[in-house]
């Protein structure tokens, strides 16, 4: 669910809140509640939907663009291995008591903006290197990502 706080000072020096749902379906289930009922909410400011969505057309096209013998064939490989090879990853035991590494997860409960924007640049980098994209600038990465990739934000889309 995603809420909105409004702040009112009609009252002076008592500042009132009120939450509201962003979306039409948190709206509703808000106007299901009972009255006086308390709420557990945890306030998460949410990532720049733009940015999510540069980055996985970044993905998509450089999957598109591999040769032959790379090993990926979907975004989430690819994802997964330049997350390792960016360092974020995290490190678990398998069923067999191995201890082996995994990429960390991006979700948008789990990542906030500026660790994000971290990851991103730090993929970028990677792809600009010797990789990917070796005689590009990242001014050039940056313009070629953005392509396509509208302004606008709608909170239902993801």
């Amino acid at each position: 669910m995603r809420l909105l706080v409004y702040k009112s000072n009609a009252f002076k020096d008592d500042f009132r809140s009120v939450l509201v749902g962003s979306r039409e379906k948190d709206r509703k289930w808000i106007r299901a509640l009972e009255a006086g009922i308390e709420l557990w909410v945890k306030p998460w400011i949410i990532r720049s939907p733009r940015a999510h969505r540069s980055f996985f057309a970044m993905l998509s096209g450089v999957l598109h663009n591999l040769p032959e013998d790379m090993p990926y064939t979907t975004v989430d490989e690819l994802r997964g291995a330049l997350l390792m090879e960016a360092g974020y990853s995290e490190r678990i035991t398998n069923f067999d008591g191995e201890v082996i590494q995994v990429p960390r997860s991006m979700s948008w409960g789990k990542m906030d903006q500026a660790e994000f924007d971290e990851v991103f640049k730090s993929i970028t980098k990677i792809l600009i290197g010797p990789y990917f994209w070796p005689s590009m600038s990242l001014k050039e990465v940056s313009e070629f990502i953005s392509v396509g990739i509208d302004d606008k934000y709608d909170p239902d889309r993801r």
